[in-house]
């Protein structure tokens, strides 16, 4: 997984089992209420607050002041809390407090870097690099969207490949540009989903109620990333520690078998697998071996002794799967980026390209046009001849481990993606 600088409050760390009260305290959140939960985790975290009278006011509108502050007072809480200057009355009377503008103002300061490409911003500088009324006016989806995305990629916890099925928003070519990665990256990590029609519904806006689970998705993504780096980081120096020969880490980090227990989702099982491997150490595959192109085949007939001929894998739920540098995808896409991640290491650095002369063993083929979806995980080339042997998997089949194939099959499609793993050079 890809280094990442998290900076999550105790939110992170408390039991949200023991929460102070069931609806965060507030009068106008009765106990069944939808968000109840997230509004109570909130409110418990310190990143919401009510208003007189101990309302929270589930169904208003968030604007962009009140979801500065959800950020401000959590993700980006170095720069929210940081030391300002308070100007002091006159004659020396003490320092003003701080007050409810006041506060706003800081929280919308400090979310400056990741308002980039807001319609918010665009309003800020405008007004003269002013906070005025437009911060007090409804968010849209979009501007939500983008913030998410924003923050996201300041943690380094957006996939730098994604992969998105945008078949999945009904309003796709309607989302501008400039906005449709960031309604990718949310709408991909579950964070920010569609509307009851499908749709993503960019120019309309939500409730704090519905800002509240936002900010609890965002949270849970980014402890289960930290979560991951930390028992990955644990494995590691426990390997490291007895100062083994690579030969050695390999035999004592045998690798499991890549394939599904019952019960397993994909998802549940890269899990499964990752916990019990260490973080990649520069040059090396997850069991510890050196990356060449024997030891990469090595891991390759694990997979195939998990996955042997005609294995089921096809495009339902189960089989869904979100790499953290290939992105999220189903079917015959969520194969190649499992086995990618298996054999290389979900950390381990990502290239796209067509140089399909340099392709080498466990680089993955991924063709999608209008009469097909395949995926092939090369297992051995043959550059003179122009020729390889991979495992393949089509739309509708099942796996098919092959024998040698010419190179022109997929070399002519215009839709055909590579990807190759651990800063491998192509000329």
């Amino acid at each position: 997984m890809k280094k990442m600088l998290l900076i999550l409050l105790a939110l992170c760390c408390l039991p949200f089992s023991a929460l102070a009260a069931e609806n965060g305290g507030f009068s106008d959140v009765p106990a069944d209420h939808w968000a109840a939960e997230e509004i109570a985790q909130a409110a418990d975290a310190g990143v919401i607050a009510g208003y007189a009278g101990g309302t929270f006011r589930p169904q208003a509108d968030v604007t962009a002041a009140h979801f500065c502050a959800f950020l401000a007072r959590s993700f980006l809480s170095d720069a929210y809390w940081a030391p300002v200057e308070v100007e002091k009355r006159a004659f020396d009377y003490p320092e003003q407090p701080e007050t409810a503008a006041d506060r706003r103002i800081r929280a919308l300061n400090a979310c400056l870097p990741v308002l980039e490409g807001t319609e918010v911003l665009t309003a800020w500088e405008a007004a003269g690099q002013q906070w005025g009324d437009f911060a007090d006016r409804p968010l849209s989806r979009y501007d939500m969207a983008q913030m998410v995305y924003n923050v996201l990629r300041e943690k380094d916890a957006v996939p730098s490949a994604g992969t998105f099925d945008t078949d999945q928003v009904s309003d796709w070519a309607d989302i501008p540009r400039d906005c449709r990665a960031a309604v990718s990256a949310c709408w991909g990590l579950g964070i920010l989903r569609g509307q009851s029609d499908g749709s993503f519904g960019g120019e309309n806006t939500l409730n704090r109620a519905q800002a509240a689970v936002v900010w609890r998705r965002m949270a849970d993504h980014l402890e289960a990333l930290q979560k991951q780096a930390q028992e990955k980081e644990d494995a590691s120096t426990e390997v490291s520690e007895g100062d083994l020969s690579a030969a050695e880490a390999a035999e004592l980090l045998k690798m499991p078998v890549f394939g599904l227990q019952e019960g397993e989702t994909v998802q549940q099982m890269m899990d499964r697998i990752n916990a019990k491997t260490p973080r990649c150490q520069e040059g090396c595959l997850p069991n510890g071996a050196p990356r060449t192109e024997e030891n990469v085949q090595a891991l390759l007939e694990k997979v195939k002794e998990g996955c042997p001929d005609g294995t089921v894998w096809n495009s339902n739920l189960k089989f869904n799967y979100m790499s953290p540098s290939m992105g999220g995808g189903k079917g015959v896409l969520a194969f190649g980026m499992a086995v990618s991640d298996y054999v290389y290491g979900e950390e381990t650095s990502l290239t796209q390209h067509r140089e399909f002369r340099t392709l080498a063993a466990g680089d993955v083929v991924y063709i999608k046009n209008s009469t097909v979806e395949r995926v092939l995980v090369i297992t051995a080339v043959d550059r003179e001849k122009e020729r390889y042997k991979a495992c393949e998997l089509v739309e509708g089949q099942n796996v098919y481990w092959s024998g040698w194939g010419p190179m022109w099959e997929f070399m002519d499609n215009s839709t055909t993606v590579v990807y190759s793993r651990g800063n491998r050079q192509h000329s």
